[in-house]
């Protein structure tokens, strides 16, 4: 019996869902992140290590978002949006040096088009606003359809680079 195999290709993976809120790992994994930092030295480095902590808080946020723990999943969305920004001035700090053959930035904006496509079917999904009431806390309102759009403005950004 022969087995034919074929290659599957996908042209950007974002990472499986890894520990939540409020799961006892959560705190210890974010310190790991932090440290993190210090131990990717170098623009590419840090360029590949931001651009990886983004897509894992993009994947956190979407998980969140379609468990209605909009709170959780904006403070997700909002370390999201950081990391990618710091990727991002990572890798002009890269081209400025001559460093990137163009490998560093394509794989920024193959990332860039796989979380438009998260925030694009999030804001299909999800409510404009949400009214998040916290126990003995006054009710805040979230205003998930502008954060998604901001965002999603900021992701952008790769593509005109």
């Amino acid at each position: 019996m022969f087995l034919f195999v074929s290659p599957a290709h996908a042209s950007y993976v974002m990472p499986y869902p890894s520990y939540m809120p409020g799961h006892v790992l959560y705190t210890p994994r974010t310190i790991v992140d932090r440290i993190g930092e210090w131990w990717n030295f170098g623009e590419i480095g840090r360029a590949k290590y931001h651009n990886r902590l983004s897509d894992r808080y993009m994947v956190e946020a979407k998980t969140l978002f379609e468990y209605g723990q909009y709170k959780l999943a904006v403070s997700a969305l909002k370390k999201s949006d950081l990391n990618f920004a710091q990727s991002l001035l990572y890798i002009r700090e890269v081209e400025q040096r001559h460093k990137d053959n163009g490998e560093l930035k394509a794989h920024l904006k193959e990332a860039s088009k796989k979380h438009d496509e998260i925030i694009i079917s999030l804001l299909s999904l999800l409510p404009k606003k949400a009214i998040w009431e916290e126990e003995y806390e006054e009710p805040e309102t979230i205003e998930i359809a502008f954060l998604l759009r901001q965002s999603q403005i900021m992701r952008s950004y790769a593509d005109t680079q």
